[in-house]
């Protein structure tokens, strides 16, 4: 080998070796871009693996700093992974471990809703928080949280749903058996003299069995046309019954689309940013999110708020002004561009923007909390001292929380300022934009209720049946001669299993409505066990209950219904 040709080696050896230890950095600079808490939650994974808990320890006080230095309130997929590890910590029989897990996953997402369903099993366990303080935590931030409200609205609709046309399906079949001789007399005399005495009871056979072929939306609609035809002093049982199944047609279209909507991981993404969090990815999530829904202004803003918080502002700015033409008021994108043109210390142009939104509306404790530091940067005290006295008045603690990190990172740092989320009824509307594709899911779901019948045509026959009330009187039922089936009587066999049916005794007793009410609460109860819907199911894992532990209070409830219902049965015999 030559001289040139050696030296040439050792430089090309050198400018390998250099390229290797200059990538990881290029690496890290470039998840750091990507997202700032990457390259921290990295190294606590590794000390996760090396079962290094200090070093863990020192990552998430890491992790909190950037929390801090970005405004992010949660971080809730490393809370889940660390909810995990805690899990396998006490599969091993690492109590400690798992404790130290779980304690810091509550660190990193102190107001998740999601956290603690997450650890509802393993924190009892480990000792961290009770059931108890875990449920009470929950409800305390799931009643705080609109978004939370709303993702357990869409949970517990169609159990509820279910529960309720059950209810009402059960009360009116056990009032038409209660009441059979009324019915039979009012369809005998509708029949030709001749045949009706075996036509009656035929008619009304068919009228109830018939429609079990066709789906549970099918026997309830007709078995209300029957209340309202033949019974009409309950009519308003019949009327309850005509609003479930005009619920269903209104229900089932928006409920589909939202859990459509819901299952989108762009969408999964837009809604951890609502709620000041994030995760690696959710930027490249959001920005598909925008190219598929590209007039969804709520998408377009939750992008440029996420680019915001990345320091991306030139991206940001695009990003809000595209989003102010497809929103209904330019007040939130306003106040945006203000915060932008403020952290890049054009202050006087924030103040046009911010004077501007102002104008449009805008009256959150977030909006006056940036503008008070504006007015401060221009040095206008006075109306700096109003503000944020305006801002303290809507929400004190989001304020005095702001107020420390200014105090943390200084007055012009963007983490200083307040991210600026839009109000939950645009969120909303978001949710109920039509998903392509969704028309099929919903379709398929109305033939499962009542087959051949689409959820328009179900919300149609819904507000007929309703209407219908207002033409029925009881009167015109008392007026008719009672001719035909005067001797017939319920068989005291049978009077015995209706009062054990739990409601059975108050359809007995002439009070279909309390029944309608009885039978729904026990079929609610009823699901669970069931596992049935799948909403229920989830619902059961969330809480990790058992079948045996759950029997308990089933049964405590089952014992209640049957005394009540033997005190009704005495009191009606007495009479």
């Amino acid at each position: 080998m030559s001289y040139r040709s050696a030296l040439l080696f050792v430089l090309l050896f050198f400018l390998a070796g250099y390229a290797c230890a200059e990538s990881p950095g290029l690496a890290v600079e470039e998840a750091q871009e990507k997202d700032p808490f990457a390259f921290t939650w990295q190294r606590t994974r590794e000390a996760v693996s090396a079962r290094n808990l200090l070093a863990v320890q020192e990552e998430i006080a890491a992790l909190e700093n950037l929390k801090l230095l970005l405004g992010v309130r949660s971080l809730e997929s490393y809370s889940a992974e660390l909810i995990e590890d805690a899990t396998d910590e006490l599969r091993a029989g690492n109590l400690d471990e798992a404790s130290f897990y779980v304690r810091k996953a509550f660190q990193l997402s102190p107001q998740s809703p999601y956290v603690v369903l997450s650890a509802f099993s393993i924190a009892p366990a480990t000792g961290v928080a009770s059931r108890a303080e875990l449920f009470g935590k929950l409800l305390s931030q799931v009643i705080s949280s609109p978004l939370s409200l709303f993702s357990a609205a869409h949970l517990f609709l169609y159990p509820l749903l279910w529960a309720v046309t059950f209810g009402i399906i059960l009360s009116i079949l056990l009032l038409l058996i209660t009441q059979c001789d009324e019915v039979l007399r009012a369809v005998a005399l509708r029949m030709p003299l001749q045949s009706r005495g075996f036509l009656a009871p035929l008619f009304i056979a068919l009228c109830v069995f018939v429609p079990f072929f066709f789906g549970p939306l099918a026997v309830l609609s007709v078995t209300v046309l029957m209340v309202y035809l033949f019974l009409p002093r309950f009519r308003w049982t019949a009327f309850v019954g005509s609003v479930v199944v005009a619920l269903w047609g209104f229900v089932l279209p928006l409920q589909e689309n939202v859990t459509v909507w819901l299952g989108d991981s762009g969408v999964q993404a837009l809604l951890r940013v609502y709620e000041g969090g994030h995760q690696e990815g959710d930027l490249e999530r959001l920005g598909d999110l925008v190219s598929r829904r590209p007039s969804d202004g709520v998408a377009i803003y939750t992008y440029g708020t996420l680019l915001r918080r990345f320091g991306k502002y030139h991206e940001a700015e695009k990003a809000f002004l595209l989003a102010e033409k497809n929103l209904p008021s330019p007040a939130w994108t306003k106040a945006q561009l203000g915060m932008l043109a403020f952290l890049r210390s054009d202050t006087q142009q924030a103040l046009e923007y911010y004077e501007q939104a102002e104008s449009e509306g805008l009256d959150t404790a977030a909006f006056y909390f940036n503008f008070s530091k504006i007015a401060f940067d221009l040095l206008d005290t006075t109306r700096s001292r109003e503000l944020a006295d305006k801002a303290r008045g809507r929400d004190r603690a989001f304020v005095r929380e702001l107020q420390e990190r200014e105090a943390s990172v200084g007055m012009k740092d963007a983490s200083a300022t307040a991210e600026l989320p839009l109000p939950f009824d645009l969120l909303y509307q978001s949710a109920l934009t039509p998903v392509p594709g969704v028309s099929l899911l919903y379709e398929k779901k109305a033939a499962s209720l009542f087959q051949g019948v689409s959820p328009q045509a179900l919300g149609i026959l819904g507000v007929v049946l309703c209407i219908v009330f207002f033409f029925v009187s009881a009167e015109r039922q008392a007026r008719r001669f009672q001719l035909y089936y005067t001797e017939y009587a319920l068989p005291a066999s049978l009077v015995v299993i209706l009062k054990l049916i739990p409601g059975g005794a108050w359809v007995w007793a002439k009070r279909p409505l309390w029944a309608v009410l009885i039978l729904s609460l026990v079929f609610i109860a009823l699901l669970p066990l069931l596992h049935w819907p799948s909403e229920v199911s989830q619902v059961f894992e969330l809480f990790s209950f058992s079948k045996r532990v759950y029997l308990i209070p089933f049964g405590i409830f089952l014992l209640g219904l049957y005394y009540l219902s033997f005190f009704l049965s005495r009191e009606e015999d007495e009479q």
